[in-house]
């Protein structure tokens, strides 16, 4: 077991990490997934194979916002997620059974959680909606109205913004209610105080994440060109960057929800 796992070295409200814990936590991640390649792999394909079904089904389905249930499914996985992080850290070893883990003892708070965040989600479209009711006008002619290249680029950075603060209350929410058995609500101030606390070493941490993600998908691409065609390629991508960006982006979570929430011990 970890020796970082007792409740003395357990930080209720996480806590500061200095900017070279940034690239720390993508290291951490790279470390343990590469000790089971194959078997995080397999636990990231089971994890797309249950989304992209889902999404099929509730696509396919004549039932008005049945494709709200998706998001329920989501974080329970998540949580799960988290789970088999947890247990790999403390163990060394991927238990696929606690993939599920949140339908059998998280379920409410998870599905809770993920009821918030389709309200936060919806929040920026309920407020449009709204606006454009009050001066008259219904969803596309305001759109038309109002549309231009500048606003395009100030309603995206807006969106950003917004959605990238609103992931505060998400963001370590699953593990801390899944690990460590956390209440609803108490996760959800605890993810958040220590989102803004480490706002710049995540920002960082992101951004170094995605390009590198970026660059190994175009060194995948150019190496693949000359053996299968533009069609195969797009669809080979298509299947394989769901497996590898939630395997190593589960991880990556994991690793920073460990830094922020534990002290480190030798």
């Amino acid at each position: 077991m970890n020796s970082n796992d007792t409740e003395a070295n357990f930080i209720p409200n996480g806590r500061s990490v200095s900017l070279g814990d940034d690239s720390g936590w993508l290291s951490m991640a790279w470390r343990a997934f590469i000790t089971n390649i194959g078997g995080w792999l397999l636990v990231a394909l089971i994890y797309s194979s249950i989304t992209f079904a889902t999404n099929f089904l509730f696509e396919e389905s004549e039932i008005p916002y049945l494709d709200i249930l998706r998001y329920p499914l989501y974080f329970i996985l998540i949580g799960g997620y988290m789970a088999i992080c947890d247990e790999h850290n403390r163990t060394g070893k991927i238990q696929y059974t606690y993939l599920f883990k949140g339908f059998r003892d998280h379920c409410l708070p998870l599905v809770l959680l993920s009821l918030l965040a389709l309200v936060v989600l919806f929040i920026p479209i309920i407020f449009t909606l709204f606006y454009l009711q009050s001066n008259g006008q219904n969803l596309i002619e305001g759109i038309l109205n109002y549309i231009d290249d500048g606003s395009i680029v100030a309603i995206t950075l807006v969106l950003f913004v917004y959605y990238f603060l609103t992931s505060s209350l998400t963001i370590y929410t699953p593990a801390l209610i899944v690990c460590r058995k956390m209440p609803l609500l108490k996760a959800i101030a605890a993810s958040a105080n220590a989102f803004f606390k480490n706002i710049v070493p995540i920002i960082i941490a992101i951004i170094i994440f995605l390009v590198i993600f970026s660059v190994l998908l175009v060194l995948t691409v150019r190496l693949l060109r000359y053996q299968l065609t533009v069609n195969e390629i797009v669809y080979f991508m298509l299947f394989t960057t769901p497996i590898l960006f939630s395997s190593y982006l589960a991880l990556f979570i994991y690793s920073s929800y460990r830094s922020v929430f534990f002290i480190k011990t030798s």
